[in-house]
């Protein structure tokens, strides 16, 4: 039998998880043992107003795995080098910008642990990351539907589609 960590837990919506916060959740999209790649999960519908007054908060959970083989060609966090993309649906007017955490700074490829070619293969690293996309993207406080998806590389992550309601409820 197994049990979601107290981490996952405690969270009663997508809009409690705060901006940035880089552990699993209840939202965070599950993934299959041999998975390597990006994988988002996002609430089918926001309102504008609906955390705050007149503010847009978009909820985005995100599960990554990849290979120490891959991520030794990343310097620094994989998501500063995440590029999120969002695209209006009726305009096609796209928005994008890579999702950078405030208080990440670049690691130094010389602290990592040194490891065969087979090594780097064969171990993987999963991770987690919730973000606001409107903040990220600074994104129009109107009505709206967007296609959201997120890439690395030659990674890309399955594609989700926001509604924007205008109103808080």
């Amino acid at each position: 039998m197994t049990s979601s960590s107290s981490s996952e837990n405690k969270f009663a919506t997508p809009f409690d998880v705060p901006a940035n916060y880089s552990g699993p959740t209840n939202f965070s999209p599950k993934v299959a043992s041999d998975f390597v790649g990006l994988v988002i999960a996002a609430p089918e519908q926001v309102n504008v107003g609906q955390v705050s007054p007149g503010e847009l908060v978009c909820p985005v959970s995100l599960t990554f795995e990849f290979n120490y083989a891959f991520l030794s060609t990343i310097r620094g966090p994989e998501t500063d080098h995440m590029v999120v993309v969002a695209i209006d649906a009726k305009t096609g007017k796209s928005y994008s910008n890579t999702l950078q955490r405030d208080d990440s700074v670049p690691s130094d490829a010389d602290d990592r642990p040194k490891l065969s070619a087979q090594e780097m293969q064969n171990i993987r690293s999963k991770g987690y990351f919730t973000f606001d996309l409107a903040s990220v993207l600074q994104l129009p406080k109107k009505a709206a539907t967007y296609r959201v998806h997120v890439t690395l590389e030659k990674y890309q992550s399955n594609v989700v589609t926001i509604m924007v309601r205008s109103g808080s409820k």
